[in-house]
């Protein structure tokens, strides 16, 4: 699911943390509640450079380990493409240039055009939203690559299946709620200030990197532009995903791997599952 570069590369991150005790782990162990076997909880950064995390030898036993690997969506579900294109363009014919005034839109094309070699009106229609997925590669000076696709390599090795927590149809119409407007001054805002962009991505990695929860909630949670969305975005997408899991972790050993914003806070993952009678366990790496 695409949005603010650094609501999409965190997936989605919940506001300001409370004062709620959270140790720095990425990992975390689900038990107890009568679960016949232990489950797992990652979270993930969606795209990296590739030396700026490489998944540790307990992360990958761990997965190879479980019966079945779970993502936001089923990232092998053959439609997944075809279903992602045909909503990427803006309903009703909308188009970017009519969501700014033309200087504007030359300024932040010549900048497009510099970091993509690529020029903005070829995506016109797109959603402003999903254009700056086009931006990745120039934001973090490097090819990311992505963490989901790392764990799912693993999991195929062993024949594990994928399965999803949403569909991707869900996630596009949560991003449907958000304004065309809105997301334009986004993009706008991205482009205009390209190197403060890049220095608050940089600072998000090394939240990463160190682990730090918290701190990832806490930058998130000052922007301004999402914060009437985070029910939508966040808070009751994490209701779901419990709801879900309550279903199926009694019966299986889950690798649960999301954006690493829904798992902190009182409303993230680790306590809401814990609300439910489980276990839940950091896991140091």
């Amino acid at each position: 699911m695409q949005l603010n570069w650094r609501y999409y590369l965190l997936l989605l991150l919940l506001p300001i943390c409370t004062t709620a005790q959270t140790q720095q782990s990425l990992l975390w162990r689900v038990s107890g509640n009568q679960l016949k076997s232990s489950s797992y909880i990652f979270g993930t950064f969606h795209l990296l450079c590739p030396n700026q995390f490489k998944l540790p030898d307990t992360l990958t036993a761990i997965i190879q380990s479980v019966d079945t690997v779970y993502f936001e969506i089923k990232l092998d579900d053959p439609a997944l493409f075809n279903n992602m294109l045909q909503e990427m363009t803006m309903q009703n014919h909308q188009s970017l240039q009519n969501l700014m005034a033309l200087s504007t839109y030359d300024s932040i094309n010549r900048i497009f055009q510099e970091k993509t070699k690529m020029n903005l009106n070829f995506f016109q229609f797109y959603k402003p939203i999903l254009i700056t997925s086009f931006l990745y590669p120039a934001l973090m000076g490097c090819t990311p690559i992505s963490l989901e696709t790392e764990i799912q390599k693993i999991a195929n090795k062993k024949n594990i299946p994928i399965a999803g927590l949403e569909t991707a149809d869900f996630q596009f119409k949560i991003l449907d709620e958000i304004p065309y407007q809105q997301q334009a001054n986004m993009l706008k805002e991205t482009l205009l200030y390209f190197n403060r962009s890049q220095t608050e991505l940089k600072n998000m990695v090394a939240m990463y990197q160190r682990m730090n929860i918290d701190s990832i909630q806490q930058s998130v949670g000052a922007e301004d532009d999402l914060v009437q969305y985070q029910n939508e975005l966040i808070i009751q997408r994490n209701k779901n995903w419990v709801t879900i899991l309550n279903k199926w972790l009694p019966h299986a050993s889950c690798f649960i791997a999301v954006g690493a914003g829904h798992l902190g806070g009182e409303q993230g993952l680790i306590a809401l599952l814990r609300k439910a009678g489980y276990t839940v366990t950091p896991i140091l790496f």
